[in-house]
């Protein structure tokens, strides 16, 4: 493990040695384009967002963020870095400071839409680290997250057949996350792999997530709710979600917001079936960009469903999904949805899932 000296002296090679790795797709940086691009495209969803980056090395990933106008702070243990990085970011906020002490003082008081950290807290232990990231979730904004890019591990199997793969290359010095087990101390983290070495560790604050109408009060913000380019294929926009649910009223259709600590990260459009068979449609179900990969759908759809069996007036609900939108037949398959078999000539390209309630 190299302290704040050998990370000075690497400096000025990192960004090609880092690189190589990644091409040839070894151990441990297999990935490592990839982990940054994706926690880039998380960040800038907010416009104007407000970053902490802890480790931020030669800033491959934070000047970009800089560049697309997110106000950007920072913590790293190595001076030969942050001099480097300051350069590239004349007006960050930029600090010197070992993460296994803490943020620095400096940082006291502040608050960020996301505090990042790509191949920096495998530096240190677990206690170490699940102090660290409590103290971190405690620094968020509303609808903040914590996100880490990192050599990491679904489970203790997936470390293990890594750590044979890389054989002599294996770093022992090294605590790598395995997220099955850091579960055990943030239930909200969402854990996506993106190599067989490395993936991305999304945690928020343990608020809860609710399920409310929307109203005169907060329709104007419900309507500014979007999903990723990508996806606008599969979902209606909001505007058209809340104008369905005054179409359909007749067919017992409502409209809920999904909130997480007061603020609006989603919308879900539910409607009654007039024609046999009988059943709930959940015609409509997104979650806003900015606040995806947080666990909040899949919290959110054991929400309706439950209040679904709750209210009892039907046995089952269905949902046309379109069948490239594979993370969305994913959630729906973990949450007890499969084909019903049904296929509606207009959509050959969606999919009819069907749930049974009881």
């Amino acid at each position: 493990m190299l302290d704040s000296r050998g990370f000075d002296l690497w400096a000025d090679g990192y960004d090609e040695s880092v690189g190589l790795s990644d091409d040839s797709g070894a151990y441990p940086f297999a990935g490592y384009r990839a982990v940054l691009g994706s926690i880039y495209d998380a960040a800038v969803q907010t416009p104007g967002a407000r970053i902490l980056d802890l480790g931020f090395g030669t800033a491959v990933l934070t000047a970009r963020l800089y560049e697309a106008g997110c106000v950007v702070y920072g913590q790293d243990f190595s001076p030969r870095m942050l001099e480097t990085a300051q350069e590239k970011m004349p007006q960050a906020r930029l600090y010197t400071g070992d993460l296994s002490l803490g943020l620095v003082p400096e940082l006291e008081g502040e608050r960020f839409d996301y505090i990042i950290a790509t191949y920096s807290l495998h530096h240190l232990d677990d206690e170490r680290r699940t102090k660290l990231i409590r103290d971190l979730l405690g620094r968020l904004n509303p609808g903040g997250a914590v996100l880490i890019g990192d050599v990491a591990f679904a489970d203790r199997a997936d470390l293990e057949r890594c750590r044979e793969k890389a054989g002599d290359e294996w770093d022992d010095d090294e605590i790598y996350i395995v997220a099955d087990e850091l579960k055990k101390s943030f239930p909200t983290a969402v854990f996506r792999p993106v190599s067989y070495c490395a993936g991305i560790v999304t945690i928020t604050p343990d608020s809860v997530i609710e399920l409310t109408e929307i109203t005169e009060d907060n329709w104007l913000e419900a309507a500014s709710l979007s999903v990723k380019e990508r996806q606008r294929g599969f979902v209606a926009p909001a505007v058209g979600i809340i104008a369905r649910g005054y179409v359909y009223r007749d067919c017992g259709a409502r409209v809920y917001a999904v909130e997480s600590g007061g603020v609006m990260v989603g919308m879900a459009l539910v409607r009654e079936f007039t024609d046999e068979p009988l059943g709930y449609d959940l015609q409509q179900f997104m979650i806003d960009a900015r606040y995806q990969g947080r666990g909040y759908g899949s919290r959110a759809l054991e929400l309706i469903l439950d209040r679904l069996r709750r209210e009892g007036r039907y046995d089952s609900v269905e949902v046309c999904v379109k069948k490239e939108d594979t993370e969305a037949v994913a959630l729906y398959e973990k949450h007890g949805f499969t084909d019903s078999g049904y296929v509606d000539e207009d959509l050959p390209d969606c999919v009819n899932m069907i749930c049974r309630l009881f």
